[in-house]
Order: C-alpha cells, then sequence, then structure tokens
C-alpha cells in the first residue's frame, strides 16, 4: 500500500476552527431574514426557469414597465424583489459551494490519510500485542471494533 499524504501538513488550531465554524453560523443568521428553508416536500412544487431565462428577467421587467403593464395578481415590484433576492443567493450559494467542497474534500482525504496510519500502526501494534497482555488488554477496543462487520450506512432519503 502506497503511503499518501496529501493533507495534514497545515492544521487549524482550535481558536482557527472555532472562528471558521463560527462565520459559518454567522452566515446562516445574516441569510435567515430574507432566506428560506423549504420542505422536501415543497421543493419540487416551485417552478425552474429554463436554462438561461433567468438571464431575460431584466429585458422583461423594461418591458413591461415601459408598457406600464402591471398584472394585479403578479405585481411587478414583487417580480423584481424576487430577482434580486436570487441573484443574491445565487452568488452566496456559488461560494458556500466553494466553501462546503473545500471542507468536505478536507474531511475526505483528512480521514482517509489517517485511516490508513490507523491501519498501519493497528497491525504493528497488534503483532506486538501477542507478546505482550498489557498492551492486548489496551488495544481491546480497537481489536474488537475492527473484528466486526462492516456496517454499511442506511441510504439518504432523497430530497
Amino acid at each position: 500500500m502506497a503511503v499518501t499524504n496529501v493533507i495534514g501538513s497545515v492544521v487549524p488550531n482550535a481558536e482557527q476552527q472555532k472562528r471558521i465554524e463560527d462565520t459559518a453560523k454567522q452566515i446562516a443568521a445574516e441569510l435567515r431574514p430574507w432566506g428560506i428553508i423549504l420542505k422536501p416536500e415543497d421543493r419540487s412544487t416551485f417552478l425552474k426557469p429554463r436554462i438561461g431565462g433567468e438571464k431575460l428577467f431584466d429585458l422583461l421587467i423594461n418591458l413591461a414597465e415601459e408598457n406600464s403593464l402591471n398584472i394585479a395578481t403578479l405585481p411587478i415590484s414583487d417580480m423584481k424583489a424576487d430577482v434580486t433576492v436570487a441573484r443574491a443567493a445565487e452568488g452566496i450559494e456559488r461560494e458556500l459551494n466553494v466553501a462546503q467542497q473545500l471542507a468536505a474534500d478536507t474531511r475526505l482525504a483528512a480521514y482517509g490519510e489517517a485511516w490508513q496510519a490507523f491501519l498501519g500502526y493497528y497491525g504493528v501494534l497488534s503483532s506486538m500485542a501477542s507478546r505482550d497482555p498489557d498492551l492486548a488488554k489496551r488495544l481491546g477496543p480497537i481489536t474488537d471494533f475492527m473484528s466486526r462487520r462492516r456496517v454499511k450506512p442506511a441510504p439518504e432519503k432523497p430530497e
């Protein structure tokens, strides 16, 4: 097995980690007044613009205003507000997606490398434990864990 080490040369301290987590919480708090979290069953009920359709919103709004058109049940002011909110959320979502992918890939790589090292050290310690009863006893929780069958995670429910 080839040893890899692509992560872990720079380790955040507890203060840095807390600051980043607090920043993420602050972003969520700032979004709450004008954002929404939909129930999974509600996500499919909203119309989705055709690809590229969102680029035509401004043109349609301008034409409606130039022609003094305002549908009572669909006020142009509401459409303008929705477009403004959507564009704000889109920009934030884009940046958060980068941050989410960075965090997820970092977690995956770090746990993967840690597991690789864990397996290497476990193998050596297991071998040593066969000649050291005290070490064998202290290694017991790990040995018990490693002797159990792998548990497959439950499938995620679609949103």
